[in-house]
């Protein structure tokens, strides 16, 4: 792939990480006003009635927290891949290359390496 191509899948694919937080963290904001909304209703009546309370709210409960945790733990791969792809091969210091060049040089591919049966 292109520079540029890798660079605009980079940012297409940032730019959809930060959609996702953005709506994931929209979900929960309204869900808990609605909830705490639906919980001081509830609480301001005498009679305590639970029609009062949203429907299913353990499993709205459940998944609005499930969410914000899949997305963080999305988020901390997203980084850590960040880091690992855009990380610059470290330098060769001027042993190792000499090293590099000396084993590259007396390398001999019709040279086979002895047997054990040859001893």
């Amino acid at each position: 792939m292109p520079s540029h191509s890798k660079k605009a899948f980079a940012v297409a694919s940032g730019l959809l990480l930060l959609a996702l937080n953005v709506a994931v963290v929209a979900f929960f904001v309204l869900w808990q006003i609605a909830d705490t909304a639906a919980l001081n209703r509830m609480e301001a009546n005498s009679d305590l009635s639970s029609t009062e309370l949203l429907p299913h709210a353990n499993l709205m409960w459940v998944a609005a927290h499930a969410a914000v945790l899949l997305l963080v733990a999305l988020d901390a791969v997203a980084v850590l891949f960040a880091s690992l792809t855009t990380r610059k091969p470290k330098a060769l210091d001027a042993a190792d290359a000499c090293d590099q060049a000396t084993s590259l040089r007396s390398y001999n591919p019709e040279q086979t390496p002895p047997t054990a049966s040859s001893t």
